[in-house]
C-alpha cells in the first residue's frame, strides 16, 4: 500500500512539474518571442445541446440531452477575430493536450461540418464562448453549442386529409436552397438561417381539384430569432363562393307549392336547371410552435387562401417558370410540369448535373393536375441508345429485363395517375458512363405536353 501511495505521489509530482515547465514556456508550441511570465493555460470542455422533441411526436425519444462533439470542429480566435489555433476534430485537440496561450482575451468557436444551404437530417451545430486567459493560470472553460440552423418539421391535421388527398407536396425555400417534402417524407428538413423562410403546399382535392397554398414565415420576428420549428396544417370549411352584398336583405325562403301532388301542366316549358353554386377553395391555417428546451412558443394562426403557385426564388428553382401547375388557375387546364430530385435536393431539370458514386438516388417529379396519359423517355447511356414508351408494358419489361441481372426494377406511374407522381430514374444509376442523358416526355389527358431533357454527368 506504502509503495502505490508513493507512486501515486511521484506522478502528481511530474505532472505538476510538466504542467509548470508549459506555464513557464519551456514546454512544446510557444513562439520564441512569447515571454514565459505571459502564459496561460486553457482547459476546454466542448459539449453540444440536442434540439428538443416536440412533445407528443416521433420525435420524442428517450435519448441524452447532450452528444459526442469528438468530431466537432474548434477554432481560437484572438481579440480582433484573428485565428490562433484550429483543430479539425475536439478529439485532435484533446490527444494534443491542454492549450498554452498568451494572456487576453479569446473567442472559441466550434462546429459540426458545414452548414448547407438546405438539406435532410443536416443539422448545423454551433457555439462561441468568449474567455480570458491569465498569465501562469489554468483557465477552465465549457462551451456549449446549438441547433444553429432551421429545422422545419411538418404535420397535417386530420381535417386536411377530409378535404384533401395524401398525395400533397410542401416546397420550403429559404433563398438559397430549396426542398420538396412529400407525404412519404419522414426526415427533418434543415435551412441555412439567411432570415427567409417560405413555403407552398400543393395539394389536389378528393374531388381532383388542384390548389396551391403559400406562406411566407420570414415576416415573423420570433421566427427568425428560434431554430427548432413545428408547423400544423389545419383547414377552415370551405363555403359558398358567393359574394356578399351587405345592403341586400338575405334573400326569402321560396315557398311551398299550393298542390305539390298537382301533375305538371305539359303545355307548360320546364324551367331551366339552376346551376349549383360553386364551393370556394379551402382555405388552410397554418399555426406554428417554436420548439425551446423546456417550453413551446405558439405563433398566431396564419389563414391562407388558395393562389397561383408562386415560389420565389427564380427560375431555376421549383416555383419559377417549372413550378407545378403554371400559371393556370382552373385545374383541369393546368399544364403538366416536370422537377427533379438528386439525393433528396431540388435541382434545374434544364442544367446539367453532376453525379458520383455518392448519388444514391435521382427521382423526376411529374405533376399532372388532369391525368397521366402518355410517358416516353428516350435515354443515351455512353453508346446506349433506348427508346422507351413506360405505360406500354412490354416496353417497361424490356428495360426491366436489362436491369434485372443489377437486382434492380424501374417502377413507373400508371396511365390516369393523378397529382404530383415520381418517376425513379435510380435504378439507371449503376449504367451511367460518363455522359448521361434521360429525355422525358409526358402527355396529360387534355393532350397537353411536356419535355425535359435531364442531362447527367459522372
Amino acid at each position: 500500500m506504502k509503495r502505490i501511495l508513493a507512486l501515486f505521489c511521484c506522478l502528481l509530482f511530474l505532472f505538476s512539474c510538466e504542467m509548470k515547465k508549459d506555464l513557464f514556456g519551456q514546454g512544446q508550441g510557444i513562439e520564441e518571442d512569447v515571454l514565459p511570465e505571459d502564459i496561460g493555460l486553457l482547459d476546454l470542455y466542448l459539449m453540444a445541446e440536442r434540439e428538443a422533441p416536440v412533445p407528443g411526436t416521433k420525435g420524442e425519444i428517450d435519448e441524452s440531452l447532450y452528444f459526442c462533439t469528438d468530431d466537432f470542429s474548434v477554432q481560437i480566435l484572438d481579440s480582433v477575430s484573428q485565428l490562433v489555433k484550429s483543430y479539425d476534430s475536439f478529439a485532435a485537440l484533446k490527444a494534443d493536450g491542454e492549450l498554452l496561450l498568451p494572456a487576453g482575451k479569446y473567442t472559441i468557436k466550434a462546429f459540426s461540418g458545414n452548414d448547407p444551404d438546405a438539406g435532410f437530417d443536416s443539422p448545423y451545430y454551433e457555439g462561441d464562448t468568449t474567455c480570458w486567459v491569465s498569465a501562469k493560470e489554468v483557465v477552465k472553460i465549457e462551451a456549449n453549442c446549438r441547433l444553429a440552423n432551421k429545422k422545419v418539421q411538418f404535420e397535417f391535421s386530420d381535417r386536411f386529409f377530409d378535404q384533401f388527398r395524401s398525395d400533397y407536396m410542401v416546397v420550403v425555400d429559404n433563398g438559397a436552397g430549396v426542398l420538396t417534402i412529400s407525404s412519404e417524407e419522414l426526415r427533418s428538413a434543415y435551412f441555412k438561417n439567411t432570415g427567409t423562410l417560405r413555403f407552398t403546399v400543393y395539394t389536389t382535392t378528393n374531388e381532383g381539384k388542384t390548389y396551391s397554398y403559400s406562406c411566407d414565415l420570414s415576416k415573423d420576428e420570433q421566427i427568425k430569432e428560434h431554430n427548432n420549428l413545428y408547423i400544423q396544417m389545419d383547414v377552415i370549411d370551405a363555403k359558398p363562393d358567393v359574394p356578399v352584398n351587405p345592403d341586400e336583405p338575405d334573400p326569402e325562403e321560396p315557398e311551398e307549392p299550393s298542390d305539390p301532388e298537382e301533375p305538371d301542366d305539359p303545355n307548360v316549358p320546364e324551367e331551366p336547371d339552376v346551376p349549383e353554386v360553386p364551393v370556394s377553395a379551402p382555405t388552410i391555417k397554418v399555426d406554428v410552435s417554436l420548439v425551446e428546451k423546456n417550453y413551446i412558443i405558439e405563433i398566431p394562426s396564419d389563414f391562407v387562401e388558395t393562389d397561383k403557385p408562386d415560389i420565389p426564388g427564380g427560375d431555376d428553382k421549383p416555383g419559377g417558370d417549372d413550378k407545378p401547375g403554371g400559371d393556370e388557375t382552373d385545374p383541369s387546364t393546368a399544364n403538366p410540369k416536370i422537377t427533379g430530385k438528386i439525393n433528396n435536393k431540388a435541382f434545374d431539370v434544364n442544367v446539367e448535373q453532376k453525379v458520383s458514386a455518392n448519388t444514391k438516388s435521382v427521382v423526376i417529379n411529374l405533376y399532372l393536375p388532369t391525368g397521366l396519359d402518355g410517358l416516353n423517355v428516350d435515354v443515351a447511356i455512353g453508346d446506349i441508345k433506348l427508346s422507351l414508351d413506360l405505360l406500354n408494358s412490354s416496353s417497361l419489361d424490356e428495360i426491366n429485363g436489362i436491369l434485372k441481372g443489377m437486382g434492380k426494377k424501374l417502377t413507373v406511374p400508371a396511365r390516369g395517375e393523378k397529382g404530383n407522381l415520381e418517376f425513379d430514374i435510380s435504378p439507371f444509376l449503376d449504367m451511367l458512363d460518363t455522359d448521361n442523358t434521360f429525355k422525358i416526355v409526358v402527355k396529360d389527358k387534355n393532350g397537353k405536353k411536356e419535355t425535359a431533357t435531364i442531362r447527367l454527368k459522372k
